[in-house]
């Protein structure tokens, strides 16, 4: 009796599409029944798990029934799956379910929630791959086991764990986009001891065998211990995976290189497994017998099938996109009708060769050739959803056209962030929407054209010299942790000085700002907060003003925009340590460019306020002192004191404060 082995490759739904074909022509023909074991990975294992929990259906001479199955992974694969993948994203730390992994496994569950079986038909054994990053090895999932391939050494122990989608997730999580799974022995049903070491990572079993063949081999090698009832006769590659084509400009950036030649090193690795296995990929599919690769890159002409598809479009198949996102009606026909007429042609070629072949059993090669007989010769399985539209082939040119067109463009497709079938697209919309009207209300980070009122006090002659207006200086002074030196347990006590500019650009070509900082023999450290990191390093003193009691320091901001009349907000906070006399201090603040409004906010500590603060304006250090304000106990009851000035104009002049400091209460 005739048995057959199954490997199913892996390469995205556009794998899952295609081994969908091979299967139809397997019904057709008759020998899916004959399938006794299968092998599947990432997207072969999609439809390798459907096969398993519908293997009566997929069997069944009733094409409803077999359609009714089928249609449950073409609407699985029109769901857009790594579309909604990626639009739950963002809330992936609020809501477990909807991290990449657990998401995939949910929606593995919804498609294997039903099973069409009731025993008419023997199900096959099977084996889920997967690669441990562990221990670098190739693993199965079978029907009760887990087996570990270990440089040659098997190891194999029952299990029925995890469930079903578990792995298949496992099985097709492709390492680009989905995190690898880390697994416990409990979680897969092992000894702790065995399992060793404790927690293992498992990601897309396509990394170390992406066609099934290193196992079947194994498999073959090792059935001489079997019933001859049991044993395969032939495998059936299902081959779907990432054709390597010619790169016109492979190495036009880093990213590209290191791509391209992870792609080469891995094409080059599944031709050496082809190559131990002595299965070649050409048009005569000579070497072994036992392997009959069905390759989705192949090519056929009307003198090897009776309809197959146009030779340009079985082209660009090879070259459709692997991914998990939605596909459309076009892509989906053709991948499947392609499977369909590539396995129909092979299979034949099994028949025609089985005659040649020495130690074959002459019931298989009657039951081969009664196969070869059953098999349809009318156009391929059409698998179109909407029952209502008629299937029919594409036959004009203008829709030729057209298909050709869309199956180039398909190779470029990029996850929706927006699915009208997808609520959470609505929340996202509103996400961006809020995020967005945040900077509109609060006027920040928002570039806008300056109103006329800005402008309107300072000369323009001004603003011609400068390439920076300042809208909104805030300078906040906290001095509510300072501590006069000797009264703070020898600890140094800080003032902190935190400034917000709100900047903007009068011509292009500016690409920063920068300022002095002068205090009288204090340390002074700088931490910036927006928008980038700016410099602060102390300059020479030499020929400075005041250069036996001051220390000068340069600060300097990039700003990141380049448009003129746009708005940008910068902070950074200066923290002086021991600047503060016991009596009397005073702070200084130039205008480096044309400042709309200035605001100082000073915070005194709860057990000393201030009891009398002078602002004067100097333009020079020989010049005369123009006082701007000049009050006794300024600040209100929590210490807070505010003063503001307008239109500020970069003349060289200083605005300096002086406070004086009420007694501490413990002295009064």
């Amino acid at each position: 009796m005739l048995n057959l082995g199954l490997s199913l490759s892996g390469g995205g739904f556009r794998a899952t599409l295609f081994h969908l074909g091979v299967v139809r022509l397997l019904r057709d023909a008759g020998l899916l029944c004959k399938v006794k074991h299968i092998c599947a990975i990432s997207g072969g294992s999609i439809l390798a798990g459907h096969l398993i929990q519908n293997w009566d259906a997929y069997n069944s001479d009733d094409d409803a029934e077999f359609e009714a199955a089928a249609f449950e992974v073409l609407r699985f694969i029109q769901s857009d799956l790594r579309g909604r993948i990626v639009r739950r994203m963002p809330y992936r730390l609020i809501a477990k379910d909807w991290s990449r992994r657990n998401y995939l496994v949910k929606n593995y569950r919804q498609l294997f929630r039903k099973v069409r079986h009731q025993g008419k038909f023997v199900r096959p054994a099977y084996e889920l791959l997967t690669t441990n990053l562990t221990t670098a090895s190739l693993c199965a999932f079978g029907n009760e086991s887990f087996v570990s391939d270990l440089d040659g050494d098997l190891w194999t122990r029952r299990t029925d764990l995890p469930d079903l989608p578990t792995r298949v997730a496992m099985s097709s999580a492709f390492p680009a986009f989905f995190p690898p799974f880390r697994m416990t022995a409990k979680q897969i049903g092992l000894d702790e001891k065995a399992f060793v070491p404790s927690v293992q990572s498992f990601t897309d079993g396509g990394v170390f065998d992406n066609l099934g063949i290193r196992r079947f081999s194994r498999i073959i090698r090792d059935q001489s211990s079997r019933e001859l009832a049991d044993q395969i006769h032939f495998v059936i590659l299902s081959d779907a995976g990432a054709k390597l084509d010619w790169a016109p400009e492979p190495t036009s950036g880093i990213l590209k290189t290191v791509v391209r030649s992870v792609d080469v090193a891995m094409d080059r690795v599944a031709r050496l497994d082809l190559e131990v296995a002595h299965v070649k990929r050409d048009p005569l599919n000579t070497g072994d017998p036992r392997f009959r690769l069905v390759d989705l890159g192949a090519e056929l002409s009307t003198t090897e099938d009776p309809h197959p598809l146009h030779v340009n479009v079985q082209r660009l198949l090879k070259s459709v996109r692997t991914d998990l996102d939605e596909f459309t009606e076009l892509e989906i026909r053709y991948l499947v009708q392609h499977g369909y007429c590539v396995s129909r042609f092979e299979m034949r070629r099994l028949a025609e060769s089985a005659s040649s072949i020495n130690d074959l059993n002459e019931q298989i090669r009657v039951e081969l050739n009664a196969a070869s007989q059953k098999i349809p010769n009318s156009p391929p399985w059409n698998p179109v959803l909407n029952a209502s539209k008629k299937r029919r082939q594409v036959d004009s040119n203008a829709e030729l056209e057209i298909a050709l067109q869309a199956l180039e463009e398909s190779r470029n497709n990029r996850p929706r962030l927006f699915s009208i079938s997808d609520p959470i697209s609505y929340l996202n919309a509103l996400m961006v929407i809020l995020l967005l009207a945040i900077p509109l209300v609060t006027g920040i980070f928002v570039p806008r054209l300056l109103p006329k009122h800005v402008v309107s006090s300072i000369p323009s002659d001004v603003l011609s010299r400068q390439s920076i207006l300042a809208r909104d200086v805030t300078d906040i002074v906290d001095l509510r942790g300072w501590k006069p030196f000797g009264t703070n347990d020898g600890k140094v006590s800080p003032v902190y000085r935190t400034i917000v500019q709100k900047l903007a650009k009068l011509k292009a070509n500016d690409i920063g700002i920068e300022r002095r900082v002068t205090t009288h023999g204090a340390s002074i450290d700088c931490d910036f907060f927006l928008p980038f990191e700016g410099e602060f390093t102390e300059v020479s003193q030499q020929d400075r003003v005041w250069p036996e009691i001051s220390r000068e320091f340069r600060l300097s901001i990039p700003i990141s925009y380049n448009s003129t009349l746009s708005e940008q907000t910068v902070c950074y906070r200066l923290t002086y340590w021991n600047n503060v006399k016991p009596d009397e201090d005073w702070f200084a603040y130039g205008a480096p460019y044309p400042i709309e409004r200035f605001r100082m906010i000073m915070l005194f500590p709860p057990d000393r306020h201030c009891k009398h603060i002078k602002v004067t304006r100097r333009l020079s250090r020989e010049g005369t002192n123009f006082i701007l304000l000049d009050r006794d106990n300024p600040a209100d009851s929590n210490g807070k004191f505010i003063w503001e000035q307008t239109n500020l104009i970069p003349d060289g002049a200083s605005y300096f404060v002086y406070f004086e400091w009420s007694p501490l209460k413990q002295d009064r």
